[in-house]
């Protein structure tokens, strides 16, 4: 299941907005319980969609959402560097006071205000893997592991949430890893077929691309040439020197725009990390983030108001073919 932090935000501002009506509302609400209560109604929705659709098909099999906790190390160095900002805009007083009351890390966003930082640790073990095979082995379709799970720490028999979001892609890995423990090795199938990546199919070979993103910095002009050169250095440091660059790169776990830098070889930087070497061949399909593409925020904001007309009991087909009506002149304008 594919949960984004935009859902995972939007139940945690809600949560806070919630607290300046209702006072004995905590304003910050635990983040394992915001991914909890995103995966039940992001699940729900699902397995009622597949439900219908395989009994549309005359197939009677049932489907079932399982809120699935994933334990990871609170030892992990992520903790020590949070680095997904996450909820509401906040003044810095009230981000001070946020801190004073419940202990969140924040940091300043662009000149917008500051918000709440949260780690992205890597999951180590799926909770109810036991739960998900008995289901599968029962012949189920099983919606599981949304959002990369709830982030937990094992305390003896306790499960204890922790602020933290799961990377979505490696807890899917490790949920399959999990359910197929007797599989070949790693990029093999169980016949010993190599596991190759494909693209997105086109219409033609040479246009097959996946949709990538450059991630950069950015300087505002407040009208302090100090400030304003101190950030050029320090983007100078961290994108554009031998010394810097490198380590940028490994702590953003993202892959370097460039092969060198300052006669820095990048190319082999995570020559010693599996998943990522493997992520690597992918970047020959690189293409444009799809945030570029023709009319995407229009689109974008269709899409949404589609998904409320929907919620708010509105007939499917008719919110559906006015989102359609609406993305297809977007993108042909």
């Amino acid at each position: 299941m594919k949960i984004s932090r935009i859902q995972i935000e939007m139940i945690n501002n809600a949560m806070a907005a919630y607290s300046k009506t209702e006072p004995s509302h905590p304003a910050i609400t635990p983040l394992s319980v915001c991914v909890a209560m995103s995966q039940a109604y992001i699940g729900y929705d699902l397995q009622n969609a597949l439900k219908e659709e395989l009994l549309n098909r005359g197939i009677k099999k049932n489907v079932a959402t399982v809120i699935t906790q994933v334990r990871v190390d609170e030892n992990d160095p992520a903790f020590e560097h949070p680095t997904k900002p996450i909820g509401q805009f906040m003044t810095k007083e009230e981000a001070d006071a946020a801190v004073a009351s419940s202990g969140i890390q924040v940091m300043e966003d662009a000149g917008r205000g500051y918000r709440r930082v949260v780690a992205s640790p890597k999951p180590a073990e799926i909770i109810e893997i036991d739960t998900v095979k008995d289901l599968l082995n029962a012949g189920e379709v099983v919606i599981a592991s949304g959002g990369g799970g709830i982030p937990v720490i094992r305390q003896g028999n306790h499960l204890k949430g922790v602020g933290a979001v799961i990377d979505k892609d490696f807890a899917s890995c490790l949920l399959a890893q999990q359910l197929n423990a007797d599989n070949n090795d790693a990029g093999l199938t169980n016949d010993g077929d190599e596991i190759l990546f494909m693209a997105f199919p086109s219409e033609k070979a040479t246009d097959t691309k996946l949709c990538g993103g450059i991630w950069g910095f950015g300087v505002f002009d407040n009208k302090d040439a100090n400030k304003i050169e101190a950030s050029k250095l320090f983007i100078k440091y961290m994108a554009d020197s031998a010394e810097g660059t490198p380590d940028a790169v490994l702590s953003s776990t993202y892959f370097p725009v460039r092969d060198t830098v300052e006669g820095k070889d990048l190319t082999g930087l995570y020559g010693d990390v599996q998943t990522m070497s493997e992520y690597s061949t992918l970047m020959q399909y690189l293409g444009d983030y799809y945030q570029v593409t023709p009319g995407w925020a229009e689109a974008r904001t269709a899409w949404w108001n589609m998904l409320q007309q929907v919620g708010s009991g509105a007939d499917v087909q008719t919110a559906v073919d006015e989102f359609v009506g609406t993305a297809n002149a977007a993108a042909a304008n």
